[in-house]
């Protein structure tokens, strides 16, 4: 006789889980980076495939310094306008239309902008301190260069004035956010000042 196979189980259930959102669950036992990570892994599975974490959540994704706790804020995500792609509504992410989905990369198995298009989406929403706190620690955790930044500032793209003016401000010698705030003070007040 044939054994029989058992589905498996498209929507886990029980203690053991943790309910996020409709058809979305992770383990309850992950904590940190690793339950963030897991939470973005079952929220990618529903995801199109032109869309990429963006924003703060790719941030964060990239290990950069944030200007705050992002836990209270939904997931970013940015796809193309592909023929045939739905993008899904769900009051847990915030999902932008592009023509031409961003560069992207895979961290951790994660569909992830670049961090040049990382800082681009930053630079839609942030203010310039937060921004330059952003830049400051893509260049100095070595998460790219001046240069792909630079080249991720399209003419005409919004957000490209901020950036520009965050990467003429930004100085890879930061090695903080804090320190980074604290220069920041210092250009304001006009006094100079070595990282």
């Amino acid at each position: 006789m044939a054994e029989i196979l058992t589905p498996p189980v498209l929507r886990p259930r029980g203690p053991q889980w943790r309910h996020i959102a409709y058809d979305v669950t992770v383990p309850v036992n992950l904590t940190g980076r690793a339950a963030f990570l897991a939470e973005l892994a079952a929220w990618q599975h529903h995801l199109p495939p032109s869309a990429v974490f963006t924003g703060l959540t790719s941030a964060a994704i990239h290990g950069l310094w944030l200007p705050g706790p992002i836990d209270a804020l939904p997931h970013f995500v940015a796809m193309g306008t592909v023929k045939g792609e739905v993008k899904p509504i769900r009051k847990s992410l915030r999902i932008s239309r592009h023509p031409a989905p961003p560069a992207s990369v895979t961290v951790d198995g994660l569909r992830v902008a670049t961090v040049g298009e990382t800082l681009l989406a930053c630079a839609r929403v942030l203010g310039p301190l937060d921004l330059v706190i952003l830049t400051d620690a893509a260049l100095h955790l070595e998460r790219c260069g001046a240069a792909d930044i630079a080249s991720s500032i399209g003419h005409r793209r919004k957000g490209a004035p901020a950036l520009r003016e965050a990467l003429a401000l930004a100085d890879a010698r930061s090695e903080s956010a804090w320190e980074t705030v604290l220069r920041f003070l210092h250009h304001v007040l006009g006094v100079a000042v070595t990282p």
